[in-house]
Protein backbone atom coordinates (compact mmCIF):
# COMPACT_ATOMS: atom_id res chain seq x y z
CA UNK A 1 0.00 0.00 0.00
CA UNK A 2 2.57 2.52 1.07
CA UNK A 3 4.70 4.33 -1.48
CA UNK A 4 7.70 6.56 -1.08
CA UNK A 5 6.73 10.05 -0.01
CA UNK A 6 7.91 11.51 -3.30
CA UNK A 7 6.22 8.97 -5.55
CA UNK A 8 9.33 6.80 -5.90
CA UNK A 9 10.16 3.99 -8.25
CA UNK A 10 10.54 4.62 -11.95
CA UNK A 11 10.15 7.90 -13.74
CA UNK A 12 10.23 9.47 -17.15
CA UNK A 13 8.94 8.93 -20.62
CA UNK A 14 5.26 9.88 -20.59
CA UNK A 15 2.05 7.87 -20.41
CA UNK A 16 3.33 4.72 -22.12
CA UNK A 17 6.91 4.80 -20.86
CA UNK A 18 6.43 1.54 -18.97
CA UNK A 19 4.86 -0.24 -21.91
CA UNK A 20 7.08 -3.07 -23.01
CA UNK A 21 6.42 -5.63 -25.69
CA UNK A 22 8.28 -8.63 -26.95
CA UNK A 23 9.47 -11.91 -25.53
CA UNK A 24 11.66 -12.64 -22.53
CA UNK A 25 14.80 -14.76 -22.89
CA UNK A 26 12.83 -17.85 -21.79
CA UNK A 27 10.18 -17.26 -24.48
CA UNK A 28 7.49 -15.88 -22.16
CA UNK A 29 5.56 -12.88 -23.53
CA UNK A 30 6.26 -9.63 -21.68
CA UNK A 31 3.63 -7.46 -23.30
CA UNK A 32 0.63 -8.64 -21.28
CA UNK A 33 -0.45 -7.50 -17.84
CA UNK A 34 1.49 -5.63 -15.24
CA UNK A 35 5.24 -5.92 -14.83
CA UNK A 36 7.30 -5.71 -11.66
CA UNK A 37 10.57 -3.97 -12.53
CA UNK A 38 12.98 -5.84 -10.25
CA UNK A 39 15.87 -5.96 -12.67
CA UNK A 40 17.05 -3.95 -15.64
CA UNK A 41 15.89 -6.38 -18.34
CA UNK A 42 12.57 -4.62 -19.05
CA UNK A 43 13.69 -1.13 -18.04
CA UNK A 44 16.48 -1.01 -20.61
CA UNK A 45 13.84 -1.25 -23.38
CA UNK A 46 11.94 1.84 -22.16
CA UNK A 47 12.54 5.50 -21.43
CA UNK A 48 12.18 4.84 -17.68
CA UNK A 49 14.95 5.64 -15.24
CA UNK A 50 15.49 3.58 -12.08
CA UNK A 51 15.48 5.73 -8.96
CA UNK A 52 15.87 4.54 -5.36
CA UNK A 53 14.23 6.06 -2.30
CA UNK A 54 14.75 5.82 1.41
CA UNK A 55 11.77 4.20 3.12
CA UNK A 56 9.65 6.27 5.45
CA UNK A 57 7.44 4.84 8.16
CA UNK A 58 3.85 6.00 7.74
CA UNK A 59 2.71 7.14 11.19
CA UNK A 60 -0.90 6.07 10.65
CA UNK A 61 -0.05 2.43 9.81
CA UNK A 62 -1.81 0.17 9.34
CA UNK A 63 -3.82 1.93 6.65
CA UNK A 64 -6.40 -0.86 6.63
CA UNK A 65 -7.67 -1.68 10.11
CA UNK A 66 -10.01 -4.42 11.31
CA UNK A 67 -13.04 -2.34 12.31
CA UNK A 68 -15.97 -4.51 11.21
CA UNK A 69 -17.57 -7.31 13.21
CA UNK A 70 -16.68 -9.91 10.55
CA UNK A 71 -13.00 -8.88 10.74
CA UNK A 72 -12.86 -9.53 14.47
CA UNK A 73 -13.84 -13.19 14.71
CA UNK A 74 -11.39 -15.98 15.55
CA UNK A 75 -8.50 -15.30 17.94
CA UNK A 76 -6.99 -12.38 16.01
CA UNK A 77 -8.57 -9.21 14.63
CA UNK A 78 -7.50 -9.16 10.98
CA UNK A 79 -7.87 -6.97 7.90
CA UNK A 80 -4.85 -7.69 5.74
CA UNK A 81 -3.97 -7.66 2.10
CA UNK A 82 -2.82 -11.00 0.81
CA UNK A 83 -2.81 -12.76 -2.56
CA UNK A 84 -6.08 -11.16 -3.65
CA UNK A 85 -4.31 -7.91 -4.48
CA UNK A 86 -4.49 -4.16 -4.62
CA UNK A 87 -4.80 -2.41 -7.97
CA UNK A 88 -5.37 1.08 -9.29
CA UNK A 89 -8.40 1.28 -11.57
CA UNK A 90 -7.71 4.15 -14.01
CA UNK A 91 -11.34 4.27 -15.15
CA UNK A 92 -12.70 4.81 -11.61
CA UNK A 93 -9.51 6.59 -10.49
CA UNK A 94 -9.47 4.49 -7.30
CA UNK A 95 -7.34 1.88 -5.66
CA UNK A 96 -9.23 -1.37 -5.16
CA UNK A 97 -8.16 -3.85 -2.52
CA UNK A 98 -9.27 -7.41 -1.91
CA UNK A 99 -8.20 -8.52 1.55
CA UNK A 100 -8.57 -11.20 4.21
CA UNK A 101 -11.30 -10.26 6.70
CA UNK A 102 -10.57 -12.24 9.90
CA UNK A 103 -7.82 -14.83 10.24
CA UNK A 104 -8.41 -17.30 7.37
CA UNK A 105 -11.80 -15.64 6.98
CA UNK A 106 -13.77 -14.25 4.09
CA UNK A 107 -12.35 -12.11 1.29
CA UNK A 108 -13.53 -8.52 1.53
CA UNK A 109 -13.24 -5.41 -0.65
CA UNK A 110 -12.13 -1.84 0.08
CA UNK A 111 -11.57 1.24 -2.10
CA UNK A 112 -9.39 4.32 -1.76
CA UNK A 113 -8.72 7.44 -3.77
CA UNK A 114 -5.23 7.93 -2.32
CA UNK A 115 -4.03 4.50 -1.12
CA UNK A 116 -3.95 5.72 2.49
CA UNK A 117 -7.62 6.18 3.43
CA UNK A 118 -9.88 3.20 2.76
CA UNK A 119 -13.64 2.73 2.71
CA UNK A 120 -15.41 -0.62 2.86
CA UNK A 121 -18.58 -0.37 0.76
CA UNK A 122 -21.65 -2.46 1.55
CA UNK A 123 -22.16 -5.08 -1.16
CA UNK A 124 -24.70 -7.81 -1.85
CA UNK A 125 -22.69 -11.06 -1.50
CA UNK A 126 -23.33 -11.04 2.23
CA UNK A 127 -25.78 -8.12 2.53
CA UNK A 128 -24.66 -5.00 4.45
CA UNK A 129 -21.02 -6.17 4.45
CA UNK A 130 -18.07 -5.67 2.12
CA UNK A 131 -17.48 -9.42 1.80
CA UNK A 132 -17.03 -10.60 -1.80
CA UNK A 133 -16.07 -14.25 -1.30
CA UNK A 134 -16.97 -16.50 1.60
CA UNK A 135 -14.04 -18.40 3.16
CA UNK A 136 -15.42 -21.81 2.22
CA UNK A 137 -15.61 -20.87 -1.47
CA UNK A 138 -11.87 -20.40 -2.07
Amino acid sequence: MAAAADGGGLEGGGANAGAVSGTAADGDPIDVGRQLFVDSFLIEHTTLVRRFHRCELYAQNPVLRPDRRWEMIFPTKTAMAFSDGCFFDPRDKKFKLWYMAAWFGDTAYAVSEDGWNWTKPALDVRPTTNIVLLAGQR
